[in-house]
């Protein structure tokens, strides 16, 4: 039951990738970043940067794609903005971690692996100082 729990559990970070059409670095990253997934899942959303719809910020990546932006999620999707959900982007300043160009697997790994650890040490301590007279519950 408690695995099944985790599985429900929101995940830790989320993950913006700015791309565009016709762009190997780009396709080299959506590949980076599938391998990626499968071993730190993660909240994702994907912008093209040349999209009439695109905000300022995706905008501003036209010539120096991939990016990606990672961050912490709130716990109920989205990415955290001062307490304020987003659904898709992140701003500058909820960004814990930004790469441009080449997108390197192990460094994306560690930067989620460390959202996620940070995330479950939190856990820890508030259960440490909660009611701890669930444990053993299924």
């Amino acid at each position: 039951m408690r695995a099944a729990l985790r599985l429900l559990a929101p995940l830790p970070a989320h993950l913006t990738f700015y791309t565009r059409a016709s762009c190997q670095l780009c396709a080299n990253a959506r590949t980076t970043l599938a391998r990626v997934w499968d071993r730190e899942p993660f909240e994702y959303a994907e912008i093209d940067v040349m999209r009439p719809d695109a905000d300022a910020q995706a905008r501003a990546y036209e010539y120096d794609v991939p990016v990606v932006h990672v961050s912490r999620t709130g716990g109920t999707g989205g990415a955290q903005t001062g307490g304020v959900q987003t659904g898709g982007a992140q701003t500058g300043a909820d960004v814990e971690w930004k790469q441009m160009h080449y997108i390197k697997e192990e460094e994306v790994v560690g930067v989620l692996r460390g959202i996620r650890e940070a995330r479950e040490a939190r856990g820890k301590e508030k259960g440490e100082t909660g009611d701890k007279g669930g444990e053993g519950k299924e």
